[in-house]
């Protein structure tokens, strides 16, 4: 919905988001479905989606490389482990164009 309401008020959708962290397993879309739309408009299209879940299964992160996810991350248990992923997102942001590259651990 808020990506939605950002290129209604901005045609150009330079109002929206650099990066987007999207969980797989959120209510009523979940992450797939989310990727899913994302990758169908062109001007969502270009913003980086990175997955975060508790899944570390290779088929589900295949899949979700496939359908445009630039990374694929498990959720860390702990808060520093929280802090660490976050602190890698941003260089991962700030250094890397290409899906095949991912942030340090």
């Amino acid at each position: 919905a808020y990506l939605q309401r950002c290129l209604r008020h901005d045609l150009s959708g330079a109002c929206c988001p650099q990066l987007i962290l999207l969980d797989l397993n959120m209510p009523r879309m979940d992450g797939r479905e989310t990727l899913r739309e994302l990758q169908r408009e062109p001007r969502l299209r270009h913003i980086p989606v990175v997955i975060l879940s508790t899944s570390c299964d290779a088929e589900e992160i295949a899949a979700t490389r496939q359908a445009g996810a630039r990374a694929f991350f498990s959720k860390p248990a702990s808060y520093q482990g929280l802090l660490d992923l976050i602190g890698s997102l941003g260089h991962y942001r700030c250094a890397s164009d290409t899906p095949e590259q991912d942030p340090p651990t």
